[in-house]
């Protein structure tokens, strides 16, 4: 495939040689005494006698966060005694919840927790001298044992699933993250045409990032089949996990396009200057940009919630019209996903929303005739993509030079000054609309374009874009 740069600050391109290998072993390097959140280790002290074993074992380390956990008694229970009043599991003071289930053939307890093991933190299981055999005996004390959890995931529950087809050219790779609380993460992901040199990791990582994520600034190749892996590391505690071999395999070069019109959602600035400062929203246009005595910021959100998990694009374009004669030449408006979920009227000058710095500017202004400006490319048509079929994106923040104002779906001079999204996408299965029959009004470009439900402020396309 061809060279070309990528979406993360973190991110890096790799020289784009022939990959090797087949199948990848799990490896994990887990250290003792890397614990660093949680109570350390309390001194060992003995449990009930009752108790013949427990795993894991007391005061054991580099345990994986998929741990079984159990403790075996040598005698039977009285199940009544059993319950979520008598058994817990905790970091610190902190209870996990959890499952607690008596397994009467083997006289033993098993916990099964309801949410991840915390990574680099000791976990205390605890039994209440309220347990009592079969024949009544209570234990008459508190029994407990510690056991500290790896400090890393597996990169594992690829995007695409793995041996997907169809997929788009502006297709998100994903993987399962590790929670940046765990230490300092970082993946490499290596991905070629040929899966035996992928398996093996011979040439350099494809990228290296910190984020388990990747929207492509260049298009995967039509009509290709692509083998990936991702080795994720904690530098904090040398362990690394190694990712089995994936693959998926974009649309064909034949494949059919159609396209829909979308106009925003939300949208919202904030306005400061030497005489007032002002958050506007919902309002006929939008401000972004400074000035010597005015700052701005402004954010817009697109309803994409009718568009299912089959939707495949090919590409994207917004057209902003703006109002008034600025000089759009001397304006370079960048356009960049938002970090987290953000209110119109609460936007602030340096957030919320903020900018998701670790994918990038997902696109630059090109200026267009008649006032006009438009945001495309691969990386936003990637980050659209993924937001339908995550999700976890949320809308676009813009940063620019210098002041300047867009018309949004309130102006009333003319529709031909709203905002437009348009959507490039494959026909077939994609992308199937939950709000209303393929065909319906408002979706542009042909009998087989889906529609969003009414609430959709579909426009039309403006004249000359793409």
């Amino acid at each position: 495939m061809n060279a070309g740069p990528w979406i993360g600050d973190q991110a890096r391109v790799a020289a784009t040689a022939r990959w090797v290998a087949l199948a990848i072993a799990v490896v994990a390097l887990p250290f003792a005494g890397c614990a660093k959140k949680g109570a350390p280790l309390a001194p060992a002290a003995p449990l009930p006698p009752e108790i013949e074993s427990v795993f894991p074992a007391d005061r054991s380390t580099g345990v994986d966060y998929e741990t079984p956990i159990w403790v075996r008694f040598r005698e039977p229970l009285d199940p009544a005694t059993v319950n979520l009043r008598t058994v817990f599991l905790k970091v610190d003071t902190r209870r996990i919840p959890l499952d607690v289930r008596y397994e009467s053939a083997a006289s033993r307890i098993v916990l099964v927790p309801l949410e991840p093991l915390q990574l680099r933190a000791t976990h205390t299981v605890e039994l209440a001298p309220e347990i009592a055999t079969a024949d009544g005996t209570p234990l008459g004390t508190t029994g407990f044992w510690q056991f500290t959890v790896i400090g890393l995931r597996r990169p594992g529950h690829p995007f695409p699933q793995d041996g997907a087809v169809d997929e788009s050219p502006v297709a998100a790779l994903a993987w399962d993250a590790t929670e940046r609380s765990a230490g300092d993460i970082a993946y490499d992901v290596y991905l070629a045409t040929d899966s035996a040199q992928v398996a093996a990791r011979a040439a350099p990582a494809f990228l290296h990032t910190t984020r388990a994520l990747h929207l492509p600034a260049v298009r995967w190749a039509l009509g290709t089949r692509y083998f990936w892996a991702v080795s994720a590391s904690n530098l904090s505690t040398s362990e690394r996990f190694d990712s089995a071999v994936w693959r998926f395999a974009t649309v064909p070069a034949s494949a059919s396009l159609d396209s829909m019109v979308l106009t925003m959602s939300r949208w919202g600035y904030y306005y400061s200057s030497t005489f007032q400062t002002l958050i506007r929203c919902g309002l006929s246009t939008i401000l972004m940009g400074s000035s010597f005595s005015t700052k701005a910021h402004a954010a817009a959100g697109f309803d994409l919630s009718a568009l299912g998990p089959g939707l495949r694009l090919a590409d994207a374009s917004l057209v902003m019209t703006a109002s008034g004669s600025p000089d759009l030449t001397a304006n370079f408006i960048g356009l960049w996903g938002a970090t987290a979920e953000w209110n119109a009227c609460g936007i602030g000058l340096d957030g919320p929303p903020y900018q998701d710095r670790d994918i990038g500017q997902l696109a630059l202004r090109e200026v267009l005739p008649g006032r006009r400006v438009r945001f495309s490319g691969a990386a936003f048509a990637a980050h659209l993509e993924a937001t339908v079929r995550r999700g976890g994106l949320y809308g676009y923040d813009f940063r620019t030079n210098t002041s300047v104002s867009f018309y949004t779906p309130l102006a009333t001079n003319s529709t031909t000054v709203w905002p437009a999204l348009t959507l490039y996408f494959y026909r077939g299965p994609v992308p199937a609309a939950r709000g209303g029959p393929a065909g319906a009004a408002g979706a542009v470009g042909g009998p087989s374009a889906a529609a969003g439900p009414a609430s959709f402020a579909h426009a039309a396309r403006p004249a000359g874009a793409r």
